[in-house]
């Protein structure tokens, strides 16, 4: 069988943080980065988070938005105990914005499109998705719109997966699964009978076949050869 279907992680894959926007508040709590620096420390704690992540933890429980931040915190010199009290104080704002389209996203959707594949948003997340997507224009080239807190069930759990294969039409041989999390997207889809394929725009987890952000997925090994990848 071919490839005939994408299923697409939306954090850290279709958007990301907004990371100018982060760096002006942490400026106000001592922390003087910018936003380039910002962003590369997250690129760079997302392997401690997957581990962290791998015991079980849901993606959406406070703790673990409230972890993650704490750890690229403490990379931009934030004293641990200090580190995790700043990170449940942003969170209670708000922060961190993940309404920033990552680089090339609308682009690489409908390249997709455009080679025949059919698109579904596999996302753990608070209900908003799908509204978010639409509101950065992210909803084009999309059949499908998998939203944890819709569905009732959360990655890595491989129904939340077959949910969204019975969605665009497409068995799980026919597809191929993208996202930023090893623990949580790339375990899902094996359970899932699908392939994978990380975004890992810092090379830190030594992955193979990984792409650094999204708009490479187009052109990358297992979609140009027409069938997905199933590494262990």
């Amino acid at each position: 069988m071919g490839l005939a279907g994408v299923l697409v992680d939306a954090g850290n894959t279709l958007v990301e943080w907004d990371y100018p926007r982060l760096a002006e508040v942490l400026k106000g709590h001592d922390l003087a980065v910018d936003a380039a620096t910002l962003r590369l420390a997250e690129q760079h704690v997302r392997p401690a988070l997957d581990a962290w992540l791998a015991r079980g933890r849901s993606t959406e429980s406070a703790d673990a938005m409230d972890h993650y931040l704490g750890l690229v915190l403490e990379v931009l010199g934030a004293e641990p105990g200090a580190s995790a009290s700043l990170a449940a104080r942003l969170r209670e704002r708000g922060e961190p914005d993940w309404r920033v389209p990552a680089p090339g996203a609308a682009q690489a959707l409908g390249r997709l499109a455009a080679m025949g594949l059919r698109i579904a948003v596999v996302s753990n997340s608070d209900g908003s998705v799908r509204a978010m997507l639409a509101d950065l224009g992210l909803l084009d080239h999309v059949a499908a719109v998998l939203d944890s807190r819709v569905v009732g069930v959360e990655k890595p759990d491989p129904r939340i997966f077959a949910l969204a294969l019975e969605a665009i039409g497409v068995e799980p041989a026919q597809a191929l699964h993208v996202g930023d999390l090893p623990s949580i997207d790339g375990q899902g889809a094996r359970a899932a009978g699908v392939g994978f394929v990380l975004v890992d725009p810092a090379g830190v987890f030594g992955v193979e076949p990984s792409i650094r952000d999204i708009a490479e997925l187009p052109d990358c090994g297992p979609v140009r050869a027409g069938g997905p990848y199933r590494a262990a």
